[in-house]
């Protein structure tokens, strides 16, 4: 059974792929697959860039804490 994704949930629902994410936050699609899966650290800056990727794409306001905490 897999555990839920809480950013991956985000990134989905608002119909953003892995590799436009990655673009989004400046890095490469592993180091963005690294991070959603946990293995990596998020920064404070890509939290904030994911952030407003997802409420370009879905036209709603989350805040870090929403997604990451």
């Amino acid at each position: 059974m897999e555990v839920f994704n809480k950013v991956k949930s985000f990134r989905t629902g608002a119909g953003i792929t892995q590799d436009q994410m990655a673009d989004a936050l400046g890095i490469s699609r592993t180091a963005y697959v690294s991070k959603e899966n946990g293995q990596v650290d998020w920064k404070l800056t890509e939290m904030k860039k994911f952030i407003e990727k997802v409420n370009e794409s879905t036209g709603c306001e989350y805040s870090v804490k929403d997604i990451f905490f």
